[in-house]
């Protein structure tokens, strides 16, 4: 006979199979709270030993100061000594931890520490050097055996993860030479999310001084867009940290070709993510960068994106200039020029957002004029206004002619 009690949320999280797969989605708050509700649940949580494996405490970055007591208290009262002696990943993305709270949580002097993966990104509060101080003592006092952290997410966004692509945004702050050292004396005791470089660059009579990697080329299964040749794979975390299986899970698919913006200089796609080896790509320009948003393209993506405006015949992009048309750029359409194989000049804009229409109607309507081209002190000739359809170029000169009237009137 089939059992006629109905399933229950006690019934779930008291059975600890389906409850370490539900905790690591909840918070701290989250769990507190559960234990509040039946005593099942409270002897169900508190009893197991695996609850806290995975810790989030990260912030949103507009609600850090929110959190700024939750790590304190983590670190002095012994009901949470307890929660972090069964934690093996704590995330405190975001969070206003120091170096010398680091300290405590992986270097403690009256425990042994437990947590295997660590991630600190964005914590703004943290010394750069401290912690590159904290992280080479490790490994110089602690053996293989000793020393339970093996990896830390530091360097890329806890707001941006990319499996392939520039995996590390913020380059001035976090991509300093001093980091260098550091990943190579802790090499094959912790892993981070990104390496030391080790591209063509940094090698031969003419290498250059050695650099963190910020860019993953393609995924775990490409290779050169040219000879289909896979370079030597490097090994480094892919953000975020899994909420399952520990430091092995974040190994899974951690090895990829990693390399600084030098090495991969005109040989790698921003838009499709094809890149070409030193061999494919010498004595042949395959980049070419017709959009600072777009950044460099191959010869594919930049016939996809780019267009030439058949108006005022300047390049422009598709995909970011908006208000553009497929023929037009945005400040020919915003200044309603005549279309080709149109007889009227007017053409519908209610749909633009382009600021190319609002800075455009700020001059006025264009007035014919007969004036003699006055000559202002650099010597350049320029009529206050013109019969010429404003659009393109002819615009960007009416704006520069506007802006020199009005420094002669005043």
């Amino acid at each position: 006979m089939a059992d006629q009690h109905p399933t229950t949320l006690l019934t779930i999280l008291t059975n600890q199979l389906l409850l370490l797969l539900t905790v690591p989605y909840l918070s701290v708050g989250d769990i507190h709270s559960l234990t509040l509700t039946s005593r099942a649940l409270y002897n169900s949580i508190t009893s197991s030993p695996s609850v806290h494996r995975y810790l989030d405490l990260s912030a949103r970055p507009t609600t850090r100061s929110q959190k700024h007591t939750k790590l304190p208290r983590l670190l002095t009262t012994t009901p949470h000594h307890r929660i972090l002696h069964a934690t093996r990943t704590l995330i405190l993305d975001n969070t206003p931890t120091t170096d010398t709270d680091l300290r405590t949580l992986i270097a403690p002097q009256d425990r042994p520490s437990t947590i295997q993966l660590l991630s600190i990104r964005d914590c703004e509060s943290i010394n750069h050097y401290g912690l590159m101080a904290l992280l080479t003592s490790l490994v110089t006092s602690y053996s293989a055996n000793e020393l339970s952290l093996k990896g830390v997410y530091w360097f890329t966004s806890p707001t941006f993860t990319s499996s392939t692509g520039r995996i590390v945004r913020n380059n001035r702050l976090r991509l300093i030479p001093a980091w260098v050292p550091v990943l190579q004396a802790c090499a094959g005791r912790i892993t981070f999310d990104t390496v030391v470089c080790d591209g063509h660059s940094h090698s031969g009579d003419r290498a250059v001084t050695a650099q963190l990697a910020n860019i993953r080329l393609g995924d775990s299964g490409s290779g050169c867009g040219g000879c289909g040749a896979v370079p030597a794979r490097s090994k480094a975390l892919v953000a975020p940290a899994p909420r399952f299986g520990g430091f092995d899970a974040a190994c899974r698919g951690a090895e990829g070709v990693l390399r600084c913006e030098e090495c991969v200089k005109e040989r790698w796609c921003e838009c499709c993510g094809v890149w070409w080896c030193e061999a494919c790509a010498e004595g042949e320009k395959k980049m070419k960068r017709t959009c600072f948003e777009c950044g460099s393209q191959c010869v594919e993506c930049t016939a996809k994106h780019s267009r030439v405006c058949l108006s005022c015949k300047g390049g422009y992009c598709i995909t970011h200039n908006e208000g553009a048309e497929e023929s037009y750029c945005e400040w020919c359409v915003a200044a309603n020029v005549p279309r080709r194989g149109s007889a009227s000049s007017s053409s519908s804009n209610a749909f633009l957002t382009s600021p190319a229409k609002a800075y455009y109607l700020s001059l006025g309507p264009a007035q014919h004029s007969t004036a003699k081209p006055r000559t202002v002190s650099s010597g350049t000739p320029f009529r206050a206004a013109t019969n010429v359809p404003i659009g393109g170029r002819q615009y960007q000169k009416e704006i520069a002619a506007t802006t020199r009237r009005v420094g002669m009137q005043l």
